[in-house]
């Protein structure tokens, strides 16, 4: 199959990666008779994305007609739209306050007198993904952050977090739902190797 691909395939797309960059302009310039607006007209990278155009502007036509026939209320008056045009702007809003307000209760000076006392409850939210509520266990900060001198500067400046928490989370793995055999030879596995999480 990879020969007959090689063979009766749709030939590999040629696309250009010319670039101008701002030393290959200054040369340019100190040319006479050298015009780099002409040049990128000219480029093969120009051809493509001029070629590309009328496909891009039909498919422009087709979502703007897609847009325009949508009702936002199904046998509604002008007034109704506005309304719910209205909503939408103070549900944004909202949004935009409710993050503002969460970046300022998440600074250290504000959280930091919260966190640093064992068995508060946290709601633990990492990439999107929330983990449910958690107990925090320990509160470390990272060692030289509060000292002068150059190795206290220094591990300010070090990269990483200042601060660390110990969560306690009730995490269960869902592979144990999963009646695959692959999925019993993973809990065969995780049952030998109960011993050792508890060490």
């Amino acid at each position: 199959t990879v020969c007959k691909g090689i063979l009766y395939g749709d030939p590999d797309p040629l696309n250009s990666s010319y670039r101008i960059s701002y030393n290959m302009l200054l040369n340019m310039l100190r040319v006479e008779d050298v015009d780099p607006e002409y040049l990128l007209r000219a480029s093969f990278h120009q051809f493509q994305q001029e070629s590309e155009a009328p496909g891009l502007e039909i498919q422009a036509d087709d979502a703007e007609k897609e847009a325009n026939a949508i009702e936002i209320v199904p046998g509604g008056t002008d007034e109704d739209v506005s309304t719910v045009g209205e909503y939408f702007g103070m549900d944004r809003q909202l949004l935009l306050t409710q993050r503002k307000m969460m970046k300022i209760q998440r600074r250290p000076e504000h959280i930091l007198p919260f966190v640093q006392s064992s068995g508060r409850l946290v709601d633990v939210t990492i990439e999107g993904e929330n983990f449910g509520w958690g107990i925090i266990v320990r509160y470390k900060r990272k060692a030289g952050t509060g000292t002068a001198g150059s190795a206290g500067q220094a591990a300010l400046n070090a990269e990483g977090p200042g601060h660390s928490i110990d969560v306690l989370l009730s995490c269960v793995d869902r592979h144990f739902d999963d009646t695959s055999p692959d999925a019993a030879m993973r809990r065969e596995e995780d049952l030998t190797n109960l011993g050792l999480l508890w060490r």
